[in-house]
């Protein structure tokens, strides 16, 4: 924690494994489980701080579990809104030629059609 504090990227990742390995193997039913999400959210996004496409592509994938465990305890907006910017992240990252993005968006929006025009604003506003 203290060399993540200190700007550590390696260990911020540390960190970012450790928390989506425990939110990963809590099951959905658990209070913890949002917590858990919530928390790897936060690790991702101090790792894609330092925009390593890596680093990026795994804060859209915790948004993403974030994302599905907030829409399973009724709150469709907010997980709207975490799916939203997960595909505005990955979109963002397959504009700059990653692949890799380019397809996971591509499964998300059509999995999550109703969050595109999210994403859409999101990105007018990276783009500034």
């Amino acid at each position: 924690m203290q060399e993540a504090g200190l700007g550590s990227l390696a260990a911020m990742r540390v960190l970012f494994e450790s928390s989506m390995a425990a939110a990963l193997n809590t099951s959905d039913d658990e209070p913890y489980a949002i917590v858990g999400a919530a928390e790897t959210v936060t690790f991702a996004r101090l790792c894609a701080a330092h925009r390593h496409p890596f680093d990026v592509r795994k804060l859209a994938a915790a948004l993403c579990l974030t994302s599905g465990r907030t829409r399973r305890i009724g709150f469709e907006a907010a997980a709207n809104n975490l799916m939203g910017e997960s595909i505005a992240i990955l979109e963002r990252l397959a504009d700059e030629g990653d692949d890799i993005a380019l397809i996971a968006s591509g499964q998300m929006v059509a999995a999550h059609p109703e969050t595109v025009e999210i994403a859409k604003i999101l990105l007018s506003g990276m783009e500034e």
